[in-house]
């Protein structure tokens, strides 16, 4: 083994240590069903939380494993723009949720003291909410709600599900709990299931098998029981695209990428990583779903992280887009940007650069806005409406602002921003992927 592989699974087994260490405290929540929103209700205070200092360490354990994978983001923000304020008697059932339309731009939140996203919402309801602010009242989580998170990324809608949304927690040191949510109606299921895990989805349209993706481990389990049902081949499991028919997983690892059957977790077939690069992390199909991305770290220094399209049946070699050197391309749903990590450290926007790329092939500089560039603005996903950025600052390294930021249409909208002194809330992107 190389001395980068080294590095790699040394620095991933220390973040994944320090993921498990911070959990381990924290108990099981009992669930409760709610009827809809009262606004009467009294706002009842619940102690300070860390739900995304954990998930921040399992960001940064993955990025590490990756050499840092991630290379493009900053994103820009506008402080300025006045908090709008939303009376209870604006909060709407979930029997108004016009489904039809919840897609791009469309969150979901806890909402908890000191969040602006819900300051008509009571403490402890699980919200969703559309691009223009409206909020739409789901139902009352488990009473400590704050020791779950929404699994990495912040998401749901992956891969082909719209109401329903899983949430996880750490119970000790071998299990943990899923919380699943209906958004239609509220109803609440918990299902125990060993291991520690940094995402969560559902694997078939039925909702009853779940596929948990832990970057050294992956598995599928029964949906009702936590019962595994498959195994999956190899040790290291960067990322997880789950094909359009639902038969196959694709996910990559230290030296290849493997294309592996949902069913039984046997690889189906290895897709060899690009000559001089490794420690591959897939992140997105491509149209017509038998192309991917992922990106790939070069094996020499600087390990640079570089993007390339590979081919799902393995039949033509992984491509890079034609970019100029040190830049990777990042997809929206106006367009394609480019953009140059430069040396940022983890994902930081004041190391970043942004460009469009003409017809030509020159690069045309995007500017990030002055107030944008601190230390402590770090890009933490994608949607197609835009990037997705934290504004985290020390200690604790929680989010105090969560905005979505289109370069290409230079609109910023505030998900959320919390007091400075107060508890945050739990908050999910429709989705949102790894960079």
């Amino acid at each position: 083994m190389n001395t980068l592989e080294e590095e790699l699974r040394i620095a991933l087994t220390a973040r994944a240590e320090a993921v498990t260490e911070s959990m381990l405290t924290r108990s099981l929540a009992t669930l409760e069903a709610d009827p809809e929103p009262d606004a009467a209700a009294p706002v009842l205070l619940v102690p300070p939380h860390r739900p995304h200092h954990s998930r921040r360490l399992v960001a940064t354990a993955l990025a590490v494993a990756a050499v840092l994978l991630v290379a493009f983001g900053a994103v820009a923000l506008h402080r300025a723009t006045d908090n709008k304020t939303v009376s209870p008697a604006h909060v709407r059932p979930s029997s108004a949720i016009p489904w039809d339309k919840v897609g791009t731009g469309w969150m979901l939140q806890i909402a908890e003291p000191g969040t602006v996203d819900v300051p008509g919402g009571t403490p402890g309801w699980l919200y969703l909410i559309d691009p223009d602010g409206v909020l739409y009242g789901i139902c009352k989580v488990p009473e400590n709600a704050y020791g779950y998170q929404f699994p990495e990324p912040a998401a749901w809608g992956e891969p082909f599900n719209t109401d329903h949304v899983i949430l996880s927690r750490i119970i000790d040191n071998a299990r943990s709990s899923l919380l699943e949510i209906d958004l239609r109606t509220g109803a609440q299921r918990a299902i125990t299931v060993l291991g520690h895990w940094s995402t969560a989805e559902f694997a078939d349209a039925a909702g009853t098998s779940i596929l948990l993706n832990g970057v050294t481990k992956m598995v599928t389990v029964n949906a009702s029981t936590g019962e595994i049902e498959a195994r999956f081949a190899g040790t290291e499991f960067y990322g997880a695209l789950i094909s359009a028919d639902r038969t196959q997983v694709v996910s990559g690892n230290l030296t290849t990428v493997s294309v592996l059957d949902l069913g039984t977790g046997r690889t189906v077939r290895r897709l060899a990583a690009p000559r001089g690069y490794n420690g591959c992390f897939v992140i997105s199909w491509l149209p017509g779903t038998t192309r991917f991305v992922a990106r790939c770290a070069q094996i020499a220094r600087p390990n640079a992280p570089v993007v390339f399209d590979f081919s799902l049946d393995g039949k033509t070699s992984p491509v890079r887009p034609a970019i100029p050197a040190g830049w990777n391309e990042v997809e929206l749903a106006g367009g394609k940007i480019v953009v140059n990590p430069g040396r940022s450290d983890f994902y930081r926007v004041d190391g970043m650069s942004f460009a469009r790329l003409s017809g030509t092939g020159q690069l045309e500089p995007i500017v990030v806005p002055e107030e944008l560039r601190g230390p402590d603005w770090q890009l933490f996903s994608v949607t197609p409406a835009g990037l997705i950025l934290e504004n985290a600052t020390p200690p604790d390294d929680l989010p105090d602002e969560v905005v979505s930021w289109n370069p290409l249409t230079g609109q910023v909208k505030q998900l959320f921003r919390s007091n400075k002194n107060g508890p945050h809330g739990l908050w999910a992107g429709w989705r949102t992927t790894w960079p």
